[in-house]
């Protein structure tokens, strides 16, 4: 059996990613014996050409295409993906008579729709790993002919929507990551994405994690993480991203991981997103050791009764503690900001100004307005405001901004913005990188770009030059 994996995603702002979910995919089906290639669209100026060439000559019996965004979750500047995911639909209809296969994150989040409108045949809600070979032994039954692998299925049968089942982590080969060239993503600034866990138990009112991977968190084992990024440094790829939505959490596997990897020296730094409410110095000390070249931290807010209001776990304290470790430790690190949620006002976005401007970090990735998704508590408070239409369609990109700094908030972090070189404001268009981001990779700038970004120097009596 012949599996056609298509990578759509073709957005490369601030940096390329590479598509570890299909990597993750094809290792499974390889491992049960089928022949799979990997169709990546991303840097290719005549994509078409490229997809074209790869129905006809491989002849898949099934695609795969997986999507990642439904867009970029950007206010007020927000750009759809689908438009052209629906593009790719339609050629590979048109070059090849094999069942279409969509999954990924994106398509999690809004599954019935998404699969209606780019009219696809099947599609698989969560986890792939387990759920596609059930899904393809429904598909292929019968006997495998002689040499050809034997799928045991274990889903159930019928429906254009299989939900996948969450996977042991710990019992799933590593990503293939010869089939969308991870080398070659490395030379346009993508880092070496490795996940050490999956599921999210925490509560942030518009987060999606949970809706994806699940409240109960799987943790790989060390040794599992160790010998994936052995592999990929015998490669070259020497610059991990740790993906996991809380890398820091659990304290005692990241402790854990960290002293690993300084116990078997390699030769790596490495990146990732971590809460202030799980950092410690012991923690800190360890993370620097092991390679640590920059963290980000997800605040989403620096005042307190916004952090409640947002379904935060940490508190203001922890997060000055947090910048404090950091800080020590001479470890780079970022804030990410989400201004406008429920209950903000123009005093509390002066709070978190004020309080992150003091704490210092090396940058700040502030978004305006919050992109709302079925199923969190921030679509039953839009719905509850009376925000949202009778017949709301999520599938376009509706964003929750508090009505007490709706018509303020964007003057007000432009203003801001002048004297704030190391804050990047991606939804108003607004970033201080200097120069073009693919430009800087090439000329060797590594690890993440708001790395280089530096605030303006102070001058005596606090104001800045």
């Amino acid at each position: 059996m012949r599996v056609l994996l298509v990578s759509p995603n073709r957005e490369v702002s601030p940096d390329a990613v590479f598509p570890l979910g299909l990597a993750a995919l094809a290792a499974v089906l390889e491992s049960r014996g089928l022949t799979v290639k990997g169709t990546d669209l991303c840097f290719h100026p005549d994509w078409r050409a490229v997809l074209e060439q790869d129905l006809d000559s491989f002849r898949p019996d099934c695609i795969g295409l997986s999507i990642r965004n439904l867009d970029n979750v950007s206010y007020p500047r927000s750009i759809e993906y689908l438009p052209f995911i629906k593009e790719v639909v339609q050629v590979c209809r048109g070059r090849s008579s094999a069942p279409i296969v969509l999954g990924g994150a994106g398509f999690t989040l809004l599954p019935d729709r998404v699969l209606q409108y780019l009219a696809a045949d099947y599609g698989i809600i969560g986890e792939g790993e387990q759920a596609l070979v059930d899904l393809l032994a429904r598909l292929f039954p019968g006997p495998p002919e002689k040499g050809a692998p034997f799928l045991n299925g274990s889903g159930p049968a019928g429906g254009a929507l299989q939900r996948g089942a969450a996977v042991d982590v710990n019992r799933q080969p590593w990503p293939d990551r010869k089939l969308f060239d991870a080398v070659f993503y490395r030379k346009q600034g993508a880092l070496a994405n490795v996940q050490t866990k999956r599921g999210c138990p925490f509560t942030c009112i518009y987060c999606t994690y949970p809706l994806i991977e699940g409240r109960a968190v799987r943790v790989r084992q060390p040794a599992g993480v160790i010998g994936e990024i052995k592999k990929l440094v015998d490669q070259g790829l020497d610059y991990i991203f740790f993906v996991d939505n809380n890398f820091n959490f659990p304290v005692e596997q990241a402790g854990e991981l960290c002293r690993e990897i300084i116990r078997e020296r390699l030769p790596i730094r490495w990146t990732a997103y971590v809460n202030p409410g799980f950092m410690t110095d012991s923690l800190g000390e360890v993370m620097k050791a092991s390679g640590c070249g920059a963290l980000e931290f997800g605040l989403d807010t620096a005042s307190a009764a916004q952090l409640l209001r947002m379904g935060k776990n940490f508190s203001l304290d922890q997060i000055r503690e947090a910048a404090r470790i950091c800080r020590e430790r001479e470890i780079p690190f970022c804030f990410s900001l989400l201004l406008g949620g429920p209950g903000e006002t123009a005093a509390t976005v002066e709070e978190t100004l004020a309080e992150v401007e003091a704490l210092r970090p090396t940058a700040v990735i502030c978004m305006t307005g919050i992109r709302i998704f079925p199923g969190t508590r921030l679509a039953q408070i839009s719905w509850e405001e009376g925000l949202l239409p009778d017949k709301w369609d999520p599938l376009g990109p509706v964003f929750y901004v508090a009505q007490a700094v709706r018509d303020s908030l964007e003057d007000r972090l432009r203003a801001f913005s002048e004297n704030h070189p190391n804050w990047v404001f991606p939804g108003l268009g607004i970033d201080r990188f200097p120069g073009d981001t693919l430009k800087m990779h090439q000329l060797g700038f590594t690890g993440p770009l708001w790395t280089y970004l530096r605030p303006k120097k102070r001058k005596r009596g606090g104001a800045t030059a």
